[in-house]
């Protein structure tokens, strides 16, 4: 059996298999790449998730010290202007020392 690639059969309500017919017809797709696509989404997203969950109780366990508070904030404020200028939708440039 060829292990890139893997056949399952799946159940799915009516109304989203015509939804992702409808939507598969209109971008050219099949769909497994649309199944496929959206499933490899979910796994991303979940596992994202759980590194998230394990940093948040990483730090229930172990937060920042004040000093580290201290730290980032400076080093925050540091960056912030740099950071304004790569993604200006976030809000107005604050100005730059070396300006």
């Amino acid at each position: 059996m060829d292990r890139r690639h893997a056949k399952i059969a799946i159940s799915i309500p009516a109304h989203l298999l015509d939804r992702l017919e409808r939507l598969r017809g209109a971008r050219g797709a099949s769909r497994s790449r649309m199944i496929s696509d959206a499933v490899e989404q979910y796994v991303v997203d979940a596992e994202r998730d759980v590194l998230a969950e394990e940093a948040r109780e990483a730090y229930e366990r172990m937060p920042e010290t004040e000093e580290e508070l201290k730290f980032i904030d400076a080093m925050n404020r540091l960056i912030a202007p740099y950071i304004a200028e790569e993604y200006p939708w976030d809000g107005p440039v604050p100005a730059r020392d070396d300006e």
